[in-house]
């Protein structure tokens, strides 16, 4: 199926056209490496490079116009035939125009965005997979790719750009999508990337310190997570009654639209209609809590590990609910989730080995739930192998080493993903906010801090690998070479 659409009509209520300058559009681009005859190029600044300068470059390749919000940063000779038309807060508008050249692909579906610090990935997966297996196609968006479950394709943003995200709307509404769940980060809320999309249902997990190299301050963070819930035409809320910032948007939201809270806690929401996890039981190989909800009651069975994981099922089983999903259906696709990959995964364990978790944890709250969770298995000693990203908010590090070292028996700080930072400056970092840094030990390898640990650990000891997950290269410097926490691990078992 080829798209088309005049110029003037995708710009009809952004910019004007002149008549002589009419054209009929067949793609858009905000890349100029993968423009191609016919497009429309979208040249706004980015906090690496700025579109303009790539103007001359697009349509070379055969763009029929370009938008860009203010005059072009150099002076260029460009065909009399090819309009520059400016448009202000583009970046802010690119969702709007990509979701009209689409055909409004959100507009066919059931989008239900996940929002918070952690749990996103976890979430957004479960809600796909037990809607998938009840007979609703539902697609998702996220960290770990984009596609239906068990058929992702690997993606750079945990939110897409936005020609990107409209696109894949399109693709997946044709592949017979009947719902989307997505990740929608902070930075996607802030920089306008879900601009065009109506949402149904949001979802809201945490509120922890994290990106403050880009938000300065957690009140900023906040308003952009909260932003999901005010702008984008919401018609439920889900939201977690056990975080403090979840109270406070409870009690924001309430009047606006339906609100319905979660807890694992018990905690007392006034007139929400909540549910609730009680008799909880953790084991290594199960959970399970009665659970009561505005729908009805059940037993909740699952697999997976770790009381966190417990409360980001109660946030799927609210979603199920909404979507009109017997609450006994909705509990048993539930009973057959499997974990995500790298999300709290299990290793060894058996045959005198230690086990082995490699999880994506990487603020101080994921740590410090990870190492709680993990305690709670754990009859010998916790070990704890984690380094912080380069180039990020470095005020997280010592709040980082600081829960590590409260939390765990053996810390052994090593290289995540250092960019193009010193990782010496990282560890140091690290190290600001121990009581007692010199039990700390370093080794700035990975690889052979994973190995070192589970070669030293007993039988009975736990070690958690955490802060890369799924991930399965490692950036250094400007290049980004393969490596898989979980290879290591395995071929360190073996």
């Amino acid at each position: 199926m080829s798209l088309e659409i005049k110029l003037s009509d995708l710009l009809q209520d952004i910019a004007h056209v002149d008549a002589e300058h009419d054209c009929l559009i067949t793609g858009i681009a905000i890349d100029s490496r993968v423009v191609k005859r016919g497009d429309l190029f979208l040249a706004y600044s980015g906090a690496v490079s700025d579109g303009r300068d790539f103007i001359v470059e697009a349509i070379h390749k055969g763009a029929l116009a370009a938008l860009c919000e203010d005059k072009l940063s150099k002076e260029v000779t460009l065909p009399k035939n090819i309009p520059i038309i400016f448009v202000s807060d583009l970046r802010h508008k690119v969702g709007l125009i990509a979701a009209k050249f689409y055909g409004y692909p959100a507009r066919k579906l059931t989008m239900i965005g996940v929002t918070g610090t952690n749990g996103k990935t976890s979430t957004t997966q479960y809600i796909a997979t037990v809607l998938t297996k009840l007979g609703v196609a539902c697609g998702m968006i996220g960290t770990i790719g984009i596609g239906f479950p068990g058929k992702l394709v690997p993606v750079i943003n945990t939110t897409p750009d936005p020609v990107t995200l409209q696109r894949w709307l399109f693709e997946l509404t044709k592949s017979g999508a009947k719902a989307i769940a997505m990740e929608v980060s902070s930075h996607g809320l802030a920089q306008g990337r879900v601009n065009g999309i109506d949402f149904s249902i949001g979802v809201f997990t945490n509120l922890t310190r994290d990106h403050l190299d880009y938000h300065d301050t957690m009140a900023n963070y906040g308003d952009a997570k909260k932003s999901l819930f005010l702008q984008y035409n919401l018609k439920y809320a889900v939201i977690n009654a056990d975080d403090e910032f979840g109270r406070s948007l409870i009690q924001e939201l309430k009047t606006l639209i339906d609100v319905c809270a979660y807890t694992i806690s018990d905690v007392l929401i006034d007139e929400i209609p909540t549910i609730r996890a009680k008799n909880i039981e953790l084991s290594l190989t199960a959970m399970s809590a009665d659970v009561t909800t505005p729908w009805g009651t059940g037993l909740l069975r699952s697999r997976l590990l770790g009381r966190f994981n417990l409360s980001n099922l109660l946030a799927v089983l609210a979603v199920l609910g909404i979507m009109k999903i017997d609450i006994s259906e909705a509990l048993a696709g539930i009973t057959e989730l499997e974990g995500v990959d790298g999300r709290m995964q299990v290793f060894g364990g058996k045959q005198n080995q230690p086990l082995v978790v490699v999880d994506f944890a990487h603020t101080p709250d994921a740590l410090e739930q990870a190492l709680l969770a993990l305690r709670e298995y754990c009859h010998g000693a916790l070990w704890c192998i984690f380094g912080c990203g380069g180039d990020r908010d470095r005020g997280k590090r010592p709040i980082m080493g600081k829960v590590v070292e409260r939390y765990s028996d053996h810390m052994i700080i090593t290289n995540d993903n250092p960019r193009t930072e010193n990782p010496k400056q990282i560890v140091d970092d690290i190290l600001r906010g121990l009581l007692c840094p010199w039990a700390v030990e370093v080794e700035y390898d990975r690889a052979a801090a994973i190995v070192y640990a589970i070669n030293s650990a007993r039988a009975d000891d736990v070690i958690l690998i955490a802060g890369k997950g799924h991930e399965d290269y490692q950036i250094v410097g400007e290049e980004k070479l393969p490596f898989s926490d979980r290879e290591v691990v395995i071929k360190a078992l073996s």
